[in-house]
């Protein structure tokens, strides 16, 4: 659903508990994101200024995008499946130690073979 540019937008109707995509960018009184919207899939909120919370619910979530939400302050750890965020200008925002890996996605599949591999040519090297 995009509802994306509609700035007297208050809330998001919490009975849309099957939608998986949800645009809500510049959506300037938006303030909350319902807790029901469990299969939500994708989740746009760019320049929400009064966005303050991501419920924990949506553990579904691939994509996430708050950025320009200046008081969003964390990402909850049940996004297992997020695996693309974006949180430019979220001056707020604090990521936990497994949550900053878990969204650096390494140039190759098989990353400790290629570890394995520099260590053995510097092990050549060194002898």
């Amino acid at each position: 659903m995009d509802c994306s540019n509609c700035p007297k937008l208050t809330e998001i109707p919490n009975t849309f508990i099957n939608l998986i995509y949800l645009d809500c960018s510049n959506c300037q009184q938006i303030t909350y994101i319902p807790k029901t919207l469990i299969n939500l899939i994708k989740l746009i909120c760019y320049d929400c200024p009064l966005l303050i919370e991501i419920p924990n619910t949506l553990t579904c979530i691939t994509l996430l995008n708050c950025s320009e939400c200046p008081f969003i302050y964390h990402i909850p750890n049940t996004f297992i499946h997020l695996n693309r965020l974006y949180t430019y200008h979220c001056i707020y925002l604090y990521l936990t130690d497994e949550q900053k890996i878990q969204f650096i996605k390494p140039k190759h599949q098989n990353i400790s073979e290629d570890v394995v591999a520099i260590k053995n040519k510097v092990n050549m090297l060194k002898t």
